[in-house]
Parts: structure tokens; sequence; C-alpha cells
């Protein structure tokens, strides 16, 4: 039997602002937000190469946040034109290249 006591609600918390001038500060501020993160998160990076993103720490922590929340996603901003893109392209239900060796 577990008589251990639910953990509290924990509490709103107060908007602040910090200055993140190196990578460092940058990748600790990043996976500060990960942990805090609810619903959803709205990456905006060119190409993930830098604050961390690579690490297993970092994996880990998105994996932890996408299992904590039922419907939670990662949306990489950067990437939603693509994404539009090949919406439109898919959408017009045309085939790309031939799959046979007919004509060869």
């Amino acid at each position: 039997m577990d008589t251990s006591t639910p953990a509290e609600p924990s509490l709103p918390l107060e908007p602040r602002e910090v200055i993140v001038d190196t990578v460092a500060a940058q990748t600790a501020a990043i996976d500060e937000l990960i942990g805090l993160a609810q619903l959803r998160l709205q990456i905006f990076d060119i190409d993930l190469s830098q604050c961390g993103w690579n690490t297993v720490s970092r994996a880990d922590n998105l994996r932890a946040f996408l299992r904590r929340f039922t419907g939670a996603r990662i949306e990489p901003a950067m990437a939603r034109p693509l994404v539009g893109r090949f919406e439109q392209i898919w959408a017009t239900g045309e085939p790309g290249l031939s799959a046979t060796v007919l004509g060869l």
C-alpha cells in the first residue's frame, strides 16, 4: 500500500527576465523551459547545431516532456514552410518518379 502523500500542485511561476549571453546560458535556459513546458515546444533554430540539441541529456529532457503530458508536441518553427509545401505537393495527388523500368 502506498502511504506517500500526493505531490502538491505547483504554483504558477512569476514572469522574469534572464540575460542569456553565452551558449552555456542558452543551453541551461532551454533545459529549464523544457522542464516547465506543458503542451507545446516551438523551436526557433536554423539547424539545431548549438545549445545542446544533439546531447543525450537534451533528448532525455524532450522524451520526458512528451511522456509527461498527453498531446504534448514539439514544433520546429523553421520547418513549418517546408511542411506546408510538402502538404501542397502531396495534395495534388500526382505521382513523383515512376517505380517501373518499362521503356528502358
